[in-house]
């Protein structure tokens, strides 16, 4: 090969060694300025608007229903149990049969003494005649008059043994479990079913004292069990305990609920509401609020980016939640695809949701657990 050559090829060698240093360095470079230039995707998110709403205050306690009457069903006298007339969760009156006992020597004792009683007035009713002839003293009269008062003492003792062997419904109410089967025999205040008023329901719970003063009898109050959902039992406050125990720093309070389906039995667990107040609240879907720790926040859509807004949280009403301060009317909370946000992330707003439909928020409802950390 030729000098020449050789002196050619070393250039272009160079040249092609010299062009690459110059078209990688990272901050002239084609790709450099390709990443500096690609914009970052906004996320397609829906909002709502923050919305003014009528709010009850309300105190929230637990109780547990207990019947306006009950008694347990129990014979004042042992005995054998022949029968008992009524079925578990049957509806008795006043006076109806419930149960009895074996009755074959009392009521025969009846007899005796009725018959005791039937002579001694016989007897009684003759020397009344025969004192006005005088054929006899009074002071035999007298007498008699003493023993016929014994008959007729003995004849009200034995009718009552009588009686003390049937059971009857002292008031309207509804029968519980049997607990003896007939052919049993029974002691002295065994039980043999329960019997329920339940009419009425009262429940019992308890109200921090800083309340005391507040809560008075007449004011209304509002039930919920979780065995029937959403459903409200309207009652009102019947008494108010004038002691505050000095543990718990709580007062109790009875409230009346009107049963009249008997649908709520007794010892059921159930959330009471006492309302107290009414204002004007803002509030949201509790759906928008992220929690962190003890802390709330809402990401507002401002100017096409996503601001993590903390928040004041106030009461709750089913699906909503009280703001109390760092948010205001007309702002944009985003509802939907909180997934992927983080503050400052760009967004594309969607939709507005309409969550602007009447709901009835009057009604206290049992408060519900703070929502759970969105990421």
């Amino acid at each position: 090969m030729s000098r020449l050559l050789q002196i050619f090829f070393g250039v272009v060698l160079i040249a092609a060694v010299t062009g690459g240093f110059i078209f990688t360095r990272p901050d002239e470079g084609p790709l450099a300025a390709q990443g500096a230039a690609a914009p970052v995707p906004a996320l397609a998110v829906d909002v709502t608007e923050p919305v003014l709403r009528e709010l009850h205050s309300r105190v929230d306690a637990i109780g547990t229903t207990r019947a306006h009457r009950s008694i347990n069903v129990a014979p004042l006298v042992a005995g054998r149990l022949v029968d008992v007339s009524v079925a578990p969760n049957e509806r008795v009156e006043q006076g109806q049969v419930l149960a009895r006992l074996d009755q074959e020597s009392e009521q025969a004792q009846v007899m005796e003494a009725r018959a005791a009683l039937e002579l001694a007035e016989i007897a009684l009713s003759r020397a009344r005649q025969l004192v006005a002839s005088q054929r006899i003293a009074q002071a035999e009269v007298d007498a008699l008059q003493a023993d016929f008062a014994v008959a007729q003492a003995r004849l009200q003792l034995s009718e009552k043994l009588l009686a003390e062997r049937t059971l009857v419904a002292p008031f309207d109410g509804t029968v519980g479990f049997r607990e003896v089967d007939p052919g049993s025999h029974v002691s002295e205040g065994m039980v043999v079913t329960t019997l329920d008023d339940l009419s009425i329901v009262e429940v019992e719970f308890s109200i921090p004292e800083i309340y005391y003063g507040v809560i008075t009898p007449g004011m209304p109050v509002t039930l919920r069990a979780a065995a029937f959902g959403q459903r409200d039992f309207p009652g009102v406050i019947a008494s108010v305990d004038p002691r505050v125990d000095e543990t718990s720093r709580a007062f109790r309070v009875r409230a009346e609920v009107p049963n009249r389906d008997r649908d709520l039995p007794t010892g059921m667990f159930v959330n009471v509401s006492v309302p107290l107040d009414s204002r004007t609240a803002i509030m949201v879907p509790d759906e928008t609020v992220v929690a962190q720790g003890k802390e709330s926040f809402v990401f507002v859509a401002n100017a096409g980016q996503a601001d993590l807004r903390p928040i004041e949280l106030g009461q709750r009403e089913r699906d909503w939640v009280e703001v109390l301060s760092g948010l205001a009317q007309g702002e944009k909370v985003i509802a939907k695809g909180l997934q992927n946000l983080r503050d400052g992330v760009p967004v594309r707003v969607l939709d507005t949701l309409d969550y602007l439909a009447p709901v009835d928020l009057s009604a206290p409802s049992p408060p519900t657990a703070m929502p759970e950390e969105r990421t």
